[in-house]
């Protein structure tokens, strides 16, 4: 048994430690126009209300978490990536972190 919650040695865990604000500027999916039906499928799928239909489908940048979430349920595939970051690093994920890892545990 151990005495005491002090007497637990302190939690490691790899990761952004000590965390670090982004230095990004803001960026999110864009809608082109031209395919948008105005189904407001964006709108109800954004997790955070970054998205709101107007005359067109306006996005917040400053509040989109970069989720996905609106492009991935867009029936017309008007909502797409343009930031050349943004699909870069998709890319990168895609080449070469396509295999499954693992989960690891810690106690």
């Amino acid at each position: 048994a151990i005495p005491s919650a002090t007497a637990l040695p302190a939690l490691e865990v790899p990761g952004n430690y000590p965390y670090r604000e982004s230095r990004h500027t803001p960026t999110s999916p864009i809608t082109l126009p031209e395919r948008c039906t105005m189904c407001g499928a964006c709108e109800a799928a954004c997790p955070t209300g970054a998205i709101w239909l107007s005359r067109a489908v306006v996005t917040d940048a400053r509040a989109c978490i970069r989720c996905t979430a609106c492009v991935k349920v867009c029936p017309a595939e008007a909502r797409i990536w343009d930031d050349p970051r943004i699909l870069q690093t998709a890319e990168w994920l895609a080449t070469e972190h396509a295999s499954r890892n693992e989960p690891q545990v810690w106690l």
